[in-house]
């Protein structure tokens, strides 16, 4: 998680010395935006430390990227295609599901040296990442804030919602 805010980070650098040369306006308008990227690295930063400091934080954490794992695969995988033919169902009345061993194996492309087959965009772990702390501390100075994603259909916003609300559901359940 550290080495994902680190790239972020050095990628803001860049960003902060691409300020355009003539046009004030759009100087303007990249100075609040730089602005907003140092927030965001400064988010990233001080919730990967606060899972590092808060156990039950972590363990939330990596329950909730389990969940989202489980779905990415039940949701791509060709064996749990809803409309398989029936002889490929079990027939020894176990649930596909009944295990969590049975997803162990799936995440990892055997054709792509072991990477991983299943994985969060970045901006999927950053938006989960820069809310981890006022998921868990009504105190957070950030809980006023609404962080929005937007872009075109097919981009990964409803996982990254969904990854968020899985965090939240399961720091609730726990508590």
């Amino acid at each position: 998680l550290r080495k994902f805010a680190a790239a972020y980070a050095s990628w803001h650098e860049g960003e902060k010395n691409s300020a355009p040369k003539e046009d004030i306006s759009a100087k303007e308008i990249h100075s609040v935006i730089v602005e907003k990227q140092s927030q965001v690295v400064q988010r990233l930063n001080e919730n990967i430390e606060y899972l590092n400091e808060n156990d039950e934080a972590w363990n939330c954490f990596k329950l909730a990227n389990t969940a989202m794992l489980m779905q990415m695969i039940i949701a791509r995988d060709p064996d749990y295609q809803k409309n398989r033919d029936i002889s490929q169902f079990p027939t020894d009345n176990t649930s596909l599901y009944d295990d969590i061993e049975e997803f162990n194996n799936k995440g990892k492309d055997k054709n792509n040296k072991g990477k991983d087959k299943y994985a969060y965009y970045p901006f999927q772990l950053a938006f989960m990442l820069m809310n981890i702390r006022s998921t868990f501390e009504n105190d957070d100075e950030s809980k006023d804030i609404v962080d929005l994603i937007w872009f075109p259909t097919g981009g990964g916003k409803t996982e990254a919602y969904l990854a968020l609300t899985a965090l939240v559901i399961i720091a609730r359940r726990r508590r």
